[in-house]
C-alpha cells in the first residue's frame, strides 16, 4: 500500500472531548441564543484595523493586477490539454443582484461520450451537474485556473461542470463569495436540461471553504425555509430540525485543501504533522491573516459556521464529501479537525486522504514523475469517486 493511500483515513479516539454543539454556533436571533464568546488570550482574532483594511485593498490590487497580466492558468491548460471534443461555454450566471452577473465556463462532455449519453439518458434528457470552485485565498481573482481539471472531470464522468466565479474580498466581505454560489446552485435547479436532484460541488483551498459551507446553508435553507446568508451577522446555528432527514440538496461535496478553520489565528495553528515538504507552496502567517481578514472584516463572522464550516452542524452536510490536505499545509489541522466531527457524529460517507510531506496547493505545481504527481492522481481519483457515489454510480462504491 503506498504512503498517501495508508494515510487515507483518521483514527477517531473515542477519548477525545465531544465536537462543539449546536448550541454553542451563531444563530440567526441573537436575543435567543448569544453568538460563542471570542477567545481571550492575547493571540484572539480582531477584525483588520481601518489602516491594515486600507493596506489589504492595496495589496489586493496589486495581485489582480499581476492576476490580469500574467495569467498562468492559460499556461497550465496548454501544458495538460483537453480531452479531445470537450465543449467550452463562456458563460454569465444571474445573481440575486439583477444589477451583477457572475461570470462561468461550462464544460460538456462529447456529444459521442458514451457515459454522458447513458446519463442524460438516464435522466430522461437531463443531465447531473458538478459546480467547481477555484482556490484565491478569497482574494485572487483567477476563475479559469482550474480549466483542465473541470475538463477532465466533464470526460471522466460524463455530467457537466460549471466553473464558477465568486466575489472576492476586501471589496467583497462575507457572505459575499458564499452568496454567489448558493446563486448558482439556484440557477442550476431552475434550468430544464439539468437534474436538480444531482448537483455536487467542490473546489480547492478558498473554492474549498465555500462549496462546504454553500452544501450546508444550502440544506439549512432547504429544511427551516428561510434564506441563511443574506444577514451578515453572525447569524445561525446551521442546525437541522429534530426528527428530520429530508433529501440533501447537494449530493456530495470534493474538496483539496480547504480553509475550514477560520477561527484559529496563523499565529496561534498548530505546527503541520510535517515541517518538510516535497511538493507545493508554504503559506506564511501573514498571508493567512492578509486572505481571512480581507474575507472575515468583522470579528465575529470567523466563528459563524457560515465561514469556517468546521462549526456547522454535521447532520448539514451532503451524503458523501471528500477533503485532501497535505500533512504540510497550514490548513490541515481545520480540514482534520472537520472531518473527525463528521466521522464522530456517524456520517456515512466521509473519506479524509492526508497526503505526507504535501504542502498548499502540491497539485498545480507537480509534474509527472516528479514528488507530488502520484498524490495529484490519488487525489483526484478520491474526488471523482465521491462525485460518482453521488451520482449513484456502484463502481465507485467505499470498499471498508
Amino acid at each position: 500500500m503506498s504512503r498517501s493511500a495508508a494515510s487515507s483515513t483518521t483514527a477517531i479516539d473515542a477519548s477525545q472531548p465531544a465536537a462543539p454543539s449546536s448550541a454553542a454556533m451563531p444563530v440567526l436571533q441573537p436575543s435567543r441564543v448569544p453568538p460563542p464568546p471570542m477567545p481571550k488570550d492575547p493571540g484572539a482574532i480582531i477584525g483588520p484595523t481601518r489602516w491594515r483594511l486600507f493596506k489589504y485593498h492595496i495589496l489586493a490590487a496589486i495581485l489582480r493586477f499581476a492576476c490580469a497580466i500574467a495569467p498562468l492558468y492559460t499556461l497550465h491548460k496548454l501544458k495538460f490539454g483537453f480531452p479531445k471534443g470537450i465543449r467550452v461555454q463562456k458563460t454569465k450566471l444571474p445573481s440575486r443582484d439583477r444589477r451583477r452577473k457572475i461570470k462561468a465556463y461550462i464544460f460538456k462532455p462529447a456529444e459521442n461520450n458514451a457515459l454522458y449519453q447513458a446519463r442524460l439518458k438516464e435522466g430522461n434528457g437531463k443531465i447531473p451537474v458538478h459546480i467547481n470552485m477555484h482556490g484565491s485565498g478569497f482574494v485572487l481573482p483567477v476563475l479559469g485556473s482550474d480549466c483542465d481539471f473541470c475538463a477532465m472531470l466533464a470526460d471522466e464522468l460524463g455530467i457537466v461542470v460549471i466553473d464558477s466565479d465568486y466575489r472576492k474580498g476586501p471589496v467583497h466581505a462575507f457572505p459575499a463569495a458564499l452568496q454567489d454560489v448558493e446563486d448558482v446552485v439556484k440557477y442550476v435547479q431552475k434550468q430544464p436540461e439539468y437534474l436538480s436532484s444531482k448537483i455536487s460541488l467542490g473546489g480547492f483551498s478558498a473554492g474549498g471553504n465555500v462549496a462546504l459551507s454553500a452544501a450546508c446553508t444550502l440544506n439549512f435553507e432547504a429544511r427551516n425555509a428561510r434564506p441563511t446568508s443574506d444577514s451578515t451577522s453572525s447569524s445561525s446555528n446551521g442546525t437541522a430540525k429534530p426528527n428530520e432527514t429530508p433529501a440533501s440538496v447537494i449530493t456530495a461535496v470534493s474538496t483539496l485543501y480547504p480553509a475550514c478553520d477560520l477561527t484559529v489565528p496563523p499565529w496561534m495553528r498548530k505546527p503541520t504533522p510535517q515541517s518538510a515538504y516535497d511538493c507545493g507552496i508554504v503559506l506564511p502567517a501573514w498571508a493567512i491573516r492578509f486572505f481571512h481578514g480581507s474575507y472575515c472584516q468583522i470579528p465575529e463572522h470567523y466563528s459563524d459556521w457560515r465561514a469556517s464550516p468546521v462549526r456547522a452542524d454535521e447532520n448539514l452536510f451532503p451524503p458523501h464529501v471528500f477533503i485532501a490536505c497535505g500533512d504540510a499545509d497550514k490548513l490541515y489541522d481545520g480540514a482534520e479537525k472537520l472531518m473527525e466531527r463528521l466521522h464522530g457524529a456517524g456520517h456515512p460517507d466521509a473519506v479524509f486522504l492526508a497526503l505526507p510531506r504535501m504542502s498548499h496547493g502540491w497539485d498545480k505545481v507537480a509534474s509527472p514523475g516528479k514528488p507530488g504527481w502520484e498524490e495529484r492522481l490519488s487525489s483526484y481519483k478520491g474526488f471523482l469517486d465521491c462525485i460518482r457515489r453521488g451520482l449513484g454510480d456502484d463502481s465507485a462504491k467505499r470498499v471498508d
